[in-house]
């Protein structure tokens, strides 16, 4: 995207549209879709319009890494506590032009967030009503039950 550091500084500041999918480590504004750093300014990474958000199955971890410690001080209970899974995923953004941008989750409540956001970021992406949608191949399910795929 050819835009410069200053044209994108004040599309940020006029947006009163923002959407934080923090989870997913976008926010949507003006019809793009922008990576907000910690320091510094936000950066376009490219329209909202044929956009679209996931978070992949991921894995189950176990953990037992303190398994011995806690039986020791807490019995048997202690043991059947530390020996819980934990959930690790990757979300992604795919942008109309092909780009992704992946995130790395851990945990069960941030794979559930970034579940969320997804959806959030995908109803937000879809095409008005009556439009047809753009860049990617969209099935009966989506608004008006149009089915472009063959």
């Amino acid at each position: 995207m050819t835009m410069s550091h200053e044209d994108m500084k004040v599309i940020w500041r006029r947006a009163t549209d923002r959407q934080f999918c923090n989870a997913i480590g976008v926010v949507t504004a003006a019809g793009y879709v922008w990576k907000v750093k910690t320091l510094g300014d936000p950066v376009i990474l490219g329209p909202l319009e044929g956009a679209t958000a996931g978070v992949t199955d991921g894995t189950r971890v176990h953990r037992v890494g303190g398994p011995v410690a806690a039986s020791m001080v807490l019995g048997p209970v202690g043991l059947l506590g530390s020996l819980s899974t934990k959930s690790k995923a990757t979300s992604y953004v795919a942008l109309a032009d092909g780009t992704v941008h992946e995130g790395k989750l851990d945990g069960n409540s941030t794979v559930r967030a970034a579940q969320k956001d997804a959806a959030r970021f995908n109803a937000r992406a879809l095409p008005a009503e009556g439009e047809l949608p753009v860049g990617r191949p969209y099935e009966s399910h989506w608004r008006g039950g149009i089915s472009m795929k063959t």
